[in-house]
This record gives C-alpha cells, sequence and structure tokens, in this order.
C-alpha cells in the first residue's frame, strides 16, 4: 500500500471505517516525520515532530489522521494495520460493514423490545417507549461522549452512527492467504455485544473494571476446553485433537499480548493498560489475567486478518478458524449469560463498565 501526506484514506476507528486525511508520515527506516506545509511536504528528523510519535509505533511506518467531519481533537497517530487505501474494494467494505453494524443494532434493538412487552403487561407500551429513548442515547458516534453538552452532540451528529463485530484492523503486510478465504463465523448476539462494547466507551466514557478476576480470559479458555473434554468428548476424540486444542489456547494468548494495545484497546483504555503496566511491570505479564470476555471477542473478531498476515498452509488455518468457531458457539450459548451480562453487579458493588474520571478522558482526546 501507498500513501502520501495530504492524501484520503480509510481508516478504523473501533470496528468501523472512516473517511479520514493524512496529515503526516512517521517514516520508521529513515525516524523522520513528513508533513505538508503550505502546499509541500517537508521532513523532520528530530523536534516536536519526532517526539509526538507513540512509543509503542515508533519501530513502525504509521500515519497522524484526520476523521472527515470529526473535530481535529480526535486527529491521532494510527499504526499500519488500521489504514487501509481509499478505493473501490474498500469503500465497499466500508458500506458492509455499516450494514452488517444496522442489522445487529436492529436484531438487539427487536429483542429488548420483545423482553420488554412480555415482562411488561398492561405497562408494554410505556416500557418500549423507555426502551426506545435509552436505545437512542446509547447510539454510538465515532469519536462521541456521553454527557450532553451541544459540541458534543454536533460531533456525534458527524460521524457514523453504526457499529460491526468485524475488521477493526488489517495489516499492511503481504497477504499470503486471500482474506475472503478466511471467515469466523460471529453469531448475532455476540455481534451485538462488540456494538454495545463500542457504545459504552465512545459515547458514555466507560470502560471494563480490571481485572476481570472471575472470568478472564484464561479461565474463560480453560473453562472451554474443559466444556469439550467433559461434555462433547466427539470434538476431543484423540490424542491429536486435544493437541489441536491445546495449541489453538496457546496461539489465542499468544495474539492478545502481542497485540492488545496496539490493536485491540480504545483510547480511553489506554491509561487503565498503562497503570495495569506500571502496577504490575512489564516482564512477561500476562495480560490475559486481567481482561475478560469482551476482549478476547474484540480479538477473534479480526482473526481473519491477523491470520492472513501469517504464512500458515491452508490446514493450519482450517484448524484455527474450525476452533475458533467452536469457541464463539460456545460463549454464544453455553455460556453467553455467565460472560457477556454487563448489568451483573460484582461483590464490590460494580458492573462490568465503569465511569472514568476526567484524567482518562484527558488522555483519549490527546491531552
Amino acid at each position: 500500500m501507498s500513501f502520501e501526506v495530504g492524501g484520503k484514506c480509510l481508516a478504523f476507528h473501533g470496528p468501523l471505517l472512516y473517511e479520514a486525511k493524512i496529515l503526516k508520515i512517521w517514516d520508521s527506516e529513515q525516524k523522520k516525520v513528513e508533513t505538508l506545509n503550505d502546499g509541500s511536504v517537508t521532513a523532520t528528523v528530530e523536534g516536536s515532530d519526532t517526539d509526538e510519535v507513540p512509543v509503542e509505533l515508533a519501530d513502525e511506518d504509521c500515519y497522524f489522521i484526520h476523521y472527515q467531519g470529526w473535530k481535529s481533537t480526535w486527529d491521532e497517530w494510527i499504526g499500519s494495520d488500521r489504514i487501509k487505501e481509499f478505493n473501490e474494494d474498500n469503500v465497499q467494505l466500508r458500506k458492509k460493514l455499516v450494514e452488517d453494524a444496522r442489522n445487529a443494532k436492529k436484531l438487539q434493538q427487536k429483542r429488548k423490545s420483545t423482553a420488554s412487552g412480555a415482562s411488561s403487561g398492561p405497562n408494554r407500551k410505556k416500557h418500549a417507549s423507555a426502551s426506545s429513548s435509552s436505545s437512542s442515547s446509547s447510539s454510538s458516534g465515532g469519536g462521541g461522549g456521553g454527557g450532553g453538552s451541544k459540541d458534543e452532540s454536533s460531533k456525534r451528529s458527524t460521524s457514523p452512527q453504526q457499529n460491526s463485530n468485524s475488521n477493526l484492523n488489517s495489516y499492511n503486510k503481504q497477504i499470503i492467504i486471500p482474506i475472503s478465504k478466511i471467515t469466523v463465523h460471529i453469531p448475532v448476539k455476540l455481534k451485538s455485544k462488540l456494538v454495545d462494547d463500542w457504545e459504552f466507551i465512545t459515547k458514555d466514557k466507560k470502560i471494563i473494571k480490571l481485572p476481570q478476576t472471575e472470568n478472564n480470559i484464561n479461565l474463560i479458555l480453560q473453562n472451554f476446553k474443559k466444556y469439550f473434554i467433559t461434555k462433547k468428548t466427539n470434538q476431543l476424540n484423540s490424542l491429536i485433537n486435544q493437541s489441536l486444542m491445546d495449541e489453538f489456547i496457546v496461539g489465542m494468548k499468544l495474539y492478545f499480548n502481542k497485540i492488545l494495545p496496539k490493536i485491540l484497546l480504545y483510547r480511553l483504555e489506554r491509561l487503565q493498560y498503562d497503570e495495569i503496566l506500571k502496577k504490575h511491570g512489564n516482564n512477561n505479564l500476562d495480560l490475559c489475567n486481567f481482561y475478560g470476555s469482551i476482549h478476547l471477542l474484540r480479538l477473534i473478531s479480526i482473526l481473519p486478518e491477523l491470520i492472513s498476515t501469517t504464512t500458515m498452509d491452508e490446514q493450519s488455518v482450517s484448524v484455527i478458524v474450525k476452533h475458533a468457531d467452536i469457541l464463539l458457539s460456545w460463549l454464544s450459548t453455553v455460556e453467553f449469560n455467565n460472560f457477556f451480562n454487563f448489568d451483573k453487579i460484582d461483590q464490590d458493588g460494580d458492573s462490568y463498565y465503569i465511569n472514568t474520571s476526567s484524567q482518562y478522558e484527558g488522555v483519549a482526546l490527546g491531552m
């Protein structure tokens, strides 16, 4: 892929693609920042421009972008994993992600309305109205935040409102396996949870309470394996299949620990991540002990993009996709209420998502 300062691109923010303009480019090999000044491109080798490149992106080419129609407070540096060329194929991908998000949201609202009607009896209309109001107030904006100020409302109105489960990122590396051949089947009810997740964070300015002591990723994957060993022996009927399951789990954990800070976190979550590193150190820290179901789901949703950047043979890819589909089925049926009940109150009186301080919001805005 080839990008130019001042050129248009498409960039992932959350699960959707947005039109953006490239303001600066960091060349990791020559250690310089290219900037557009008065119509001409200038390169800075040292100084404020190079100092502002995020540490986690300094070893790769990255791009400082402005989202079309958004306020400049949402301008940010992004890596090659979040940028796509502005061409017809990617524009169609953008439309597909929006359509997927609409469908997931409609189904979610339909289920909420049905549940409200069933439990309300004579007051069904009243509760349906309240549900509609609640749904409307929680529809997400690309850079939105909760509250209600005029500026925030304006910012939300200029940003696309829908969400999707798929394609947080797409790596800018040689594609070994055509991505069209790699698909994980995410149940609609899990897609809806990804929509909720984005709304909680980008609109309501909430983050997930950490650590997830009861349902962290390590425990989820352990329970997943145990379930299929004890209940689904036909899925693990040989030492070979058990070995494949072990390799899948190890691979998922390795993926998660490596890409979490670069791909899987929203900006509002970065301060929380930094606090974990500060408290526990960064030496062989297993982040799967801190993060839980929704972050695991974010990872699974971009597995096709991650796999497509490897030199894996098709048989290995098939094994990973098969186990990912089994895991998704298990999460959406057997353990759905356990792992994705965002209204559940823990022993400290907190729900799954908690409010953030102004310090968190400042970090999210690059202040």
